[in-house]
């Protein structure tokens, strides 16, 4: 009993003062469950860092992440076939599909890739967010390598991690799930309103936009909007990890480096709690605005996110106000 109690918290998100001591971030006692959906201001804080590293630490374990790694596969195992089947014959326009000529599987790859639900399902599934393939005619190079293992990656981590739950959750607790989101909006507005009080506001929300679309470039390869997808799921996962921790590996992720290019930027500030916001408030709008961006060119938002970035970095600057 004790064990499985153990491993459903391999992955529950500690505060950010764990790593980032000196930010403040809004914290909860399940971070499962909204207590009051409406509730968007700091419930805990600590003041001293809950433990100086990661490594060696009982919750982050080789041991515990192994147990961690098992049992997410068990519970996505469905979801992670199906995908993989999908990407195998939905992105098999670089090579030839090797099972295109196996019964049932082979009648149904004929169906995907000459039927209507072609593209839709290119893009809804993230198939061409890289290669699948290792073939040589699949022309894999290192740059679409690490677009196929990191869009891939992030589309299977917010889909298991938070479109499937929030899913689950409208079926089974509709009303709390609603409210979840209601507290984002929440605090997307409160966040939205503070850029008004100085320059260094607008900066940070600047360098989230410019990071986002320097992120959006690397993720579609091309900028292209068939591969925008994986685009508009990372903003629902910043947007709805706006008014707490979510339980997801993708959002404790997103988090940690989130908080420590808050840190690095030259107009930070102590317990720099809406400077963050700002700059996450920056990356939601960035990821959508990437699939107009990517309009106008391969390298078009690798470009345009630097210029808003450095733009953003020096505005930071400006006319700092206490956090």
């Amino acid at each position: 009993m004790n064990n499985d109690k153990e491993s459903s918290n391999l992955l529950e998100i500690p505060d950010f003062n764990d790593m980032e001591e000196d930010m403040e971030v809004p914290t909860y006692d399940d971070p499962e469950i909204f207590a009051n959906p409406q509730q968007t201001e700091k419930v805990t804080v600590e003041s001293e860092p809950k433990f100086a590293g990661i490594v060696g630490k009982p919750k982050y374990s080789l041991k515990n992440i192994r147990r961690y790694g098992i049992s997410y596969l068990k519970r996505n195992m469905i979801f992670l076939i199906v995908i993989l089947l999908a990407w195998l014959m939905l992105g098999s326009y670089d090579y030839d599909f090797p099972l295109a000529g196996v019964p049932i599987i082979g009648n149904l790859y004929s169906f995907l890739i000459t039927g209507p639900l072609k593209y839709p399902l290119i893009y809804l599934t993230a198939a061409y967010n890289g290669p699948m393939g290792f073939y040589i005619k699949s022309g894999l190079t290192p740059y679409t390598f690490l677009v196929a293992i990191t869009a891939k990656s992030a589309y299977i981590l917010a889909m298991t991690g938070v479109v499937i739950p929030s899913i689950k959750g409208l079926i089974k607790d509709r009303n709390n799930e609603i409210g979840k989101y209601k507290s984002s909006s929440l605090k997307f507005m409160e966040t939205l309103k503070s850029i008004t009080s100085n320059i260094s506001s607008i900066g940070f929300i600047l360098s989230g936009l410019g990071i986002a679309l320097v992120i959006s470039n690397l993720l579609t390869r091309n900028g292209k909007i068939d591969k925008t997808f994986v685009l508009l799921l990372l903003a629902l996962v910043l947007f709805k990890g706006l008014a707490g921790i979510l339980p997801s590996a993708l959002d404790f992720i997103i988090r940690r480096l989130m908080a420590l290019f808050t840190r690095l930027m030259p107009g930070y500030l102590s317990n720099g709690t809406k400077q963050y916001d700002q700059l996450r408030l920056g990356a939601i709008i960035g990821f959508p605005a990437a699939i107009i961006v990517g309009g106008f060119g391969e390298y078009t938002g690798y470009m345009i996110g630097a210029i808003i970035l450095l733009v953003g970095i020096l505005f930071s600057l400006f006319k700092r106000e206490k956090a």
